[in-house]
């Protein structure tokens, strides 16, 4: 029988466009450990819901944020271990993973991504192509620059933090997160 005390969680979080949905796959297969990623819940809300305009996405978006908070909550209660991937906002989820971290006893690792503000705004403008239509990027060009800090995104909570400059996905040591994440794993 699992605890609480038994979940052990990774979150992988950053500026938009700094890679962390790339290394939260990765680590999670190599893991062997569900990946549950706020952008996979906004993407199969927008294909129910169709198209949308910047208003609608923005608001999916904020559920989809409730959504993984929901599921975060269901997974540790449970006992068990994932990874959690997203633009955690040092302001809401550092306030909230605090919270949960004191009604539940669980592990955390934070890997948290960063690149320079000017690096990550050429990447959001590629990935455009091939994003979902259903974020709005396009929309969002203009009004970007500033989510791009990548302090807004370092979560002020109790845990392990393994920072990683994914300035260069060639020089990026996965060896090294991967090893930090499996002995986070394993400590229970």
């Amino acid at each position: 029988m699992t605890s609480p005390s038994d979940s052990r969680i990774v979150i992988v979080t950053g500026p938009p466009a700094s890679g962390k949905t790339t290394l939260a796959l990765r680590l999670a297969g190599d893991l062997s450990l569900p990946l549950i990623a706020k952008d996979g819940i906004k993407e199969a809300l927008l294909d129910e819901f169709g198209a949308v305009d910047r208003e609608l996405s923005e608001r999916i978006g904020r559920g989809s944020w409730g959504i993984l908070w929901h599921l975060f909550e269901v997974e540790v209660a449970a006992g068990r271990s994932a990874v959690f991937e997203g633009n955690f906002s040092a302001g809401h989820g550092s306030a909230r993973l605090s919270g949960l971290a004191q009604r539940f006893d669980f592990g955390l690792l934070q890997v948290h991504c960063f690149a320079s503000v000017d690096l990550l705004l050429g990447r959001y403008q590629q990935r455009i192509r091939y994003r979902h239509p259903g974020h709005a990027d396009a929309e969002r060009v203009d009004d970007a620059r500033i989510v791009f800090e990548p302090s807004r995104y370092l979560l002020d909570i109790p845990g392990e933090l393994v920072n990683v400059d994914t300035s260069s996905f060639d020089r990026v040591e996965y060896a090294s997160i991967r090893d930090a994440a499996l002995n986070h794993i394993q400590r229970v």
